[in-house]
């Protein structure tokens, strides 16, 4: 420090400096299919610029927009659905280069959802090439699962994730849905919540249903602590809560105080931070800031 010809003075105020960085933008990008919409111009409510590629951006991050008020949505192609309808301009017989058609008048939106040969196809793990159900792991859990409805195979997508399997959600899942264990509740108020998932919490809403229960959170207030479950804000949000629920080192997923009756905070934090929400969830009210 004594060589470098920098004042002593910048070097005392370096730690406090450093200490403010974190969480700080380190660069502007552009998100692949991030779209934000207003009810008023968007020069009114944020700073915009023009991006690389000359499309306008906003100034702000993802949380950021969202305290401003503006909805955000992420907007991504896929490819399966090219692949789809490819499939059915083959059996139809139309598009360019087909061969003739086999069903002329073949609907999609017809095809029925309890198929029993499509059913046994996925009880037999013969899924490679089926969207979203053809990883190893997949395979493995359809011929343990037994799929007889379409709500299973969406409780298996949203099963093989980072937090139902982190919160050892699979197996209890599997044995109680084939009646080999009794199904059970860290708290009877949760019966209606996860019935319909013999009482694992493999969807993210359900940990939205169990906040708003259970801590008494707006929906919006327990959206906020699901997306933020890894944040020191996650913290703050759950002191709006205090008396009913536990608070928890969120580094580590263990308890650090007892304010309250509720014990599976930690689980809903990991399960709503890796999960996959149903195909129809359940309208939320906007997220509002924390109540001071």
């Amino acid at each position: 420090m004594g060589k470098s010809g920098i004042p002593a003075w910048k070097f005392e105020r370096l730690p406090a400096r450093a200490e403010s960085e974190p969480g700080q933008p380190r660069h502007i990008g552009t998100h692949l299919g991030g779209l934000v919409i207003s009810s008023e111009p968007l020069t009114c409510v944020t700073p915009l610029q023009r991006a690389a590629k000359g499309c306008a951006i906003t100034q702000c991050d993802k949380d950021t927009v969202e305290d401003l008020g503006l909805i955000k949505l992420d907007l991504l192609s896929l490819r399966t659905l090219g692949a789809v309808e490819h499939a059915v301009d083959m059996v139809r017989g139309s598009g360019s280069g087909t061969r003739a058609a086999t069903e002329p008048g073949f609907d999609f939106d017809r095809i029925p959802h309890g198929d029993r040969a499509t059913y046994e196809m996925l009880n037999a793990g013969e899924t490679i090439g089926v969207f979203q159900l053809e990883s190893p792991a997949q395979r493995a859990l359809q011929t343990r699962l037994g799929a007889d409805s379409f709500e299973d195979i969406v409780a298996s997508v949203a099963l093989i994730r980072p937090g139902p399997i982190q919160g050892n959600m699979v197996e209890p899942f599997i044995v109680r849905r084939r009646g080999n264990a009794e199904i059970s509740y860290v708290d009877p108020t949760l019966a209606p919540i996860l019935d319909d998932t013999y009482g694992v919490v493999p969807y993210p809403e359900q940990v939205i249903q169990i906040a708003t229960t259970i801590a008494g959170f707006t929906p919006g207030e327990a959206d906020r602590l699901r997306r933020r479950r890894v944040r020191v804000a996650a913290l703050a949000l759950l002191g709006l809560a205090a008396g009913k629920v536990f608070l928890f080192d969120l580094t580590t997923l263990t308890p650090m105080a007892r304010v309250g009756s509720f014990r599976g905070v930690g689980l809903l934090l990991l399960v709503g931070a890796f999960a996959y929400q149903r195909l129809r969830p359940e309208p939320l009210e906007p997220a509002t800031p924390p109540r001071t």
